[in-house]
């Protein structure tokens, strides 16, 4: 009988002073960072920046299902070029970025970035994550202009998101224009 209740004793004070280590030892558990590569914080002040910045991850443009979820990249100082377009969605760095008065401009390839684009319809929401800030644009148009009809695109003055690509959007087909969709900010 002594023994059991030796046996017994043990055990319990065996598993009181593991709940302790345990307890103690989650405390100063040291979180494992996973290496990420975070879009570069996005501040402009001089054509020293912007050059800096060109080709580089800027932000991310998703939507909340994930169906789109793209690296935003900073086009050159001419506008959108190929090279960013082939690791992103370019942002033209002669319009505004989110959270500055004027229209954001940002383009993609048609057969990769940029393909979500026909998928989504008026009142559909997209982000666009830049920093540590989420800017929300409400889908309020989308159609299709001709090359020759880019002032459509470029010649707009509203505080809008402005995105583009080719079209028709079947790949290895002749480019006949561009198809665009615009978005209002809503947050």
């Amino acid at each position: 009988m002594k023994k059991r209740i030796l046996l017994i004793l043990t055990i319990i004070i065996l598993l009181i002073f593991s709940s302790y280590l345990y307890i103690h030892n989650k405390e100063e558990e040291i979180p494992i960072e996973t290496p990420v590569t975070e879009p570069i914080p996005v501040v402009y002040t001089n054509e020293q920046a912007w050059n800096e910045a060109k080709g580089k991850q800027i932000g991310t443009v998703y939507t909340d299902d994930k169906a789109i979820d793209i690296p935003l990249i900073q086009g050159s100082s001419s506008g959108t070029d190929e090279a960013s377009m082939d690791i992103g969605m370019a942002h033209d760095p002669t319009t505004s970025l989110p959270g500055e008065t004027g229209p954001i401009v940002m383009s993609g390839h048609r057969e990769t970035y940029a393909k979500g684009l026909y998928d989504l319809s008026i009142d559909d929401i997209i982000n666009i994550k830049i920093n540590d800030t989420i800017y929300k644009y409400k889908i309020i148009d989308s159609y299709v202009i001709t090359e020759n009809e880019a002032s459509k695109i470029f010649g707009q003055t509203d505080d809008k998101l402005i995105m583009y690509t080719c079209y028709p959007p079947e790949e290895n087909t002749e480019v006949t224009g561009r198809y665009v969709v615009e978005g209002q900010l809503i947050n």
